[in-house]
């Protein structure tokens, strides 16, 4: 299970370069799908297109595609998915102070909604088809470099193996390598200017706690997201709700702690509140050298409202091998 992007300012859309256009214009918008539409208004949003002169429809048409793929699909500019019509999305629509337009994308359940050169990708904020290179993160292209369905994947620079995130439904490389680490306060590296903070994360069970497949559940380095106003994270033992959303994250707690947000190896439903992070059964963390320094953590907990605490199996972690950890949450 994971939770998908909703701090907007990591991933974004690439703005120009993959698209077609018969003035060399940058092309700077997604694809969608408009239904009944005349067939002399051209392709409609979301249609299948080789240059933006097929796409008729919409704000600042354009047709988005690939790098070095003959088709794409055509887009345009939104404020919110009804202007995309029926079928289709707007991803990253504006709202606050972002005033910049989104861009209309066709829905999807499975690669194969997707033209050519496109992927349905799970990582934006609505799971919709986008350019397998149209992505970035951290001011960089967003590269698909793993399997989602294997185990462990290699990080360079990192001392430990690294977990393979799914960004795109389909088979073979449809995931980022996300660096593994230890958990604890200052164990990960910032990144393009953002914090990171260990956490663990479990993309093999899906918000039902069904299998998916995929076998990243490990420790891995994660953006924190502080929330709110002004931001802030959220205290141990209080709800990890964020204010604006009114939904449960499971990275927005302090550094050093996690939401317990998955439900539990017992297959109780999760409080929804924050909990340091711990490892289990005195198990001593890999010596990952200065820049992974351990933070501290380790089999013990604090001493919380109700008395002690101890380190609990909420992740089903306790047997767990390399790539992953014994790790729990302090309850």
């Amino acid at each position: 299970m994971k939770r998908l992007v909703v701090s907007v300012g990591f991933l974004g859309l690439i703005a120009a370069g993959c698209g077609e256009d018969p003035n060399n214009n940058p092309v700077i918008h997604d694809l969608s799908m408009r239904t009944g539409l005349d067939a002399n208004m051209g392709v409609p949003i979301g249609g299948q297109c080789t240059l933006s002169t097929d796409c008729k429809s919409g704000e600042n048409p354009a047709c988005r595609k690939n790098k070095n793929t003959r088709t794409g699909m055509c887009s345009a500019d939104c404020q919110t998915d009804a202007d995309c019509g029926t079928g289709n999305v707007c991803l990253f629509e504006p709202s606050g102070a972002n005033t910049m337009p989104g861009a209309c994308a066709k829905a999807c359940e499975a690669a194969t909604d997707c033209t050519e050169g496109l992927g349905c990708w799970l990582s934006l904020d609505k799971v919709a088809c986008w350019p397998l290179n149209g992505v970035a993160e951290f001011g960089a292209s967003l590269v698909l470099n793993c399997d989602p369905t294997v185990s462990g994947c290699t990080f360079a620079g990192s001392p430990l193996p690294g977990g393979c995130s799914r960004q795109v439904l389909g088979a073979g490389n449809a995931g980022v390598c996300r660096q593994g680490c230890d958990i604890g306060v200052g164990t990960c590296p910032n990144v393009g200017g953002f914090q990171q903070s260990c956490y663990f994360t479990d993309e093999s069970i899906d918000n039902m706690n069904m299998p998916t497949g995929d076998k990243l559940k490990q420790p891995t380095c994660v953006i924190d997201v502080p929330v709110g106003t002004p931001p802030a994270f959220i205290a141990d033992g209080a709800e990890c709700l964020d204010p604006d959303t009114m939904s449960h994250y499971f990275d927005i707690c302090l550094p050093g702690s996690q939401c317990e947000t998955y439900t539990t190896v017992s297959g109780a439903m999760p409080d929804n509140k924050c909990h340091k992070l711990c490892y289990l059964g005195n198990f001593t963390p890999p010596d990952m050298g200065p820049l992974f320094a351990d933070g501290g953590i380790d089999g013990t907990c604090p001493n919380g409202p109700g008395g002690p605490m101890t380190c609990t199996d909420v992740f089903g972690a306790a047997g767990a091998t390399a790539p992953s950890m014994p790790v729990g949450l302090c309850k």
